[in-house]
C-alpha cells in the first residue's frame, strides 16, 4: 500500500478558496512522488472538485463544523483507516485543541497551514508558513517543539502555474483579482476605477472571479457594462495570469502564483497578517505596492496603478526578482521535508 497522507481544509463563501488551493498543491506534490492522497471536507467548488480529481485524490466527507471536536474525531478515523502517515490541516478553523484531539487518535505526523495570526493556537507537530514574513523569532514560546518550514521557499504553488512559467504568453492584460470569495464586495469598484486607466495604456481589463464569490453574476455585468472582462472559475487560472502585464490582487495563494510566474503585481491587503507580508514582498522589491482592500472603493486604486504603468523598468524588475524568489518548487520541497 502506498504511503498516505489526509488533508483537511476548510473553504467557500465568506472563507475563500486559499487553504483548498494550498492543499491542492500539496497534493499534486505527494501524488507525483507516490503517495496515496486523501482529502477531508468538501472542496469548496466545483471547479476545486474536479481538480482534487485530476490527482486522483480519494474524497472523505465529514458532516461535523470544521475545527470542531466532531471534526476532529471522524478526521482521524479516516486517518486511521487509510494508514496515513501524515495529516495536513489548513484552515483558521483548525487550532490547538482540534490538534491535540486528532494526535491522540491517530499516529499521523500532523502539519499545521498558519496564516501568521498571532493569536491563532498551535498543536501540530509540524507548522508550515510560506508567507514572506515568516520568521522562527515569531513563533517562540508558541509553537513547542513544532518543527517550522518558513518562508517563499515552502510557497504551495499549483503544477499548472509551474508548467506556464516556460509558457510564452501575450502580456496584453491589467488583472484584478481580489479572491475566490471577495469577502468586501470590492470587485466591481476596483473595476470601475481600472476601466479609463487600462483604456489610457491600451490594455484589456479583467477580473478573475472564485467561484465562491456570491455576487459573481454582478460582477460580470459591471465588466460588460465597462467594456471590460469577467472570468469566473477558468479552467486553467494559471494561463489567465500569465497573459497578465500588470496585475491588482489581494494577498492569498493567487499573488504567490503571480509571483512564480514573474507578473508585475500590486497587492492588497484585508488583515493585519496580509499586511505584514505586503509590506515584506514590497521591502524585498517582489511587488509594485502595497494597499489596503478598502483602495478598490474609495478611489486610491486608479493614481496607484496609473502610477506603476508610467513606470518604464520598475514592473519588469519586480516581476524578474519575484519569479526568482517564487521557483514553484515549495511543494516539492515541504514532501521532502516530510518525507524523510
Amino acid at each position: 500500500m502506498a504511503a498516505g497522507v489526509v488533508l483537511r481544509a476548510d473553504g467557500g463563501p465568506g472563507i475563500g478558496l486559499g487553504h483548498v488551493a494550498r492543499a491542492l498543491a500539496l497534493g499534486e506534490a505527494w501524488r507525483r512522488a507516490g503517495w496515496a492522497v486523501h482529502v477531508v471536507g468538501e472542496a469548496g467548488a466545483p471547479d476545486m472538485a474536479e481538480r482534487l480529481g485530476r490527482i486522483a485524490a480519494t474524497r472523505h466527507a465529514v458532516a461535523a463544523t470544521a475545527g470542531s471536536m466532531d471534526d476532529a474525531d471522524a478526521t482521524a478515523a479516516i486517518a486511521r483507516a487509510v494508514e496515513a502517515r501524515i495529516l495536513v490541516a489548513d484552515g483558521a478553523a483548525f487550532r490547538a485543541p482540534w490538534f491535540a484531539r486528532v494526535a491522540s487518535a491517530t499516529r499521523a505526523t500532523t502539519v499545521q497551514l498558519d496564516d501568521g495570526d498571532a493569536a491563532a493556537s498551535l498543536g501540530a507537530d509540524v507548522v508550515l508558513n510560506p508567507a514572506a514574513d515568516a520568521a522562527a523569532d515569531a513563533y517562540r514560546g508558541r509553537a513547542g517543539d513544532a518543527r517550522l518550514l518558513l518562508g517563499l521557499p515552502y510557497a504551495p504553488v499549483r503544477e499548472e502555474v509551474v508548467r506556464a512559467r516556460d509558457a510564452a504568453q501575450p502580456a496584453g492584460r491589467l488583472l484584478l483579482t481580489l479572491g475566490g470569495a471577495d469577502p468586501d464586495d470590492a470587485t466591481r469598484g476596483g473595476l470601475a476605477q481600472l476601466a479609463p486607466v487600462a483604456a489610457e495604456g491600451g490594455l484589456a481589463l479583467t477580473a478573475l472571479v472564485g467561484r465562491a464569490n456570491p455576487a459573481a453574476s454582478d460582477v460580470a455585468a459591471t465588466a460588460t457594462r465597462l467594456g471590460a472582462e469577467a472570468i469566473v472559475a477558468p479552467p486553467d487560472t494559471a494561463a489567465v495570469l500569465a497573459g497578465t502585464r500588470v496585475a491588482v490582487a489581494a494577498m492569498g495563494v493567487t499573488v504567490l502564483e503571480l509571483l512564480c510566474l514573474g507578473v508585475p503585481t500590486i497587492v492588497l491587503w484585508r488583515d493585519a497578517a496580509g499586511q505584514r507580508e505586503a509590506a515584506a514582498l514590497l521591502r524585498d522589491g517582489l511587488v509594485l505596492a502595497a494597499a489596503p482592500v478598502a483602495a478598490a472603493r474609495d478611489g486610491a486604486l486608479a493614481p496607484l496603478v496609473r502610477a506603476v504603468l508610467a513606470d518604464a523598468t520598475g514592473p519588469a524588475v519586480a516581476g524578474a526578482r519575484a519569479r526568482a524568489a517564487v521557483d514553484g518548487l515549495g511543494p516539492r520541497r515541504v514532501v521532502e521535508a516530510l518525507a524523510a
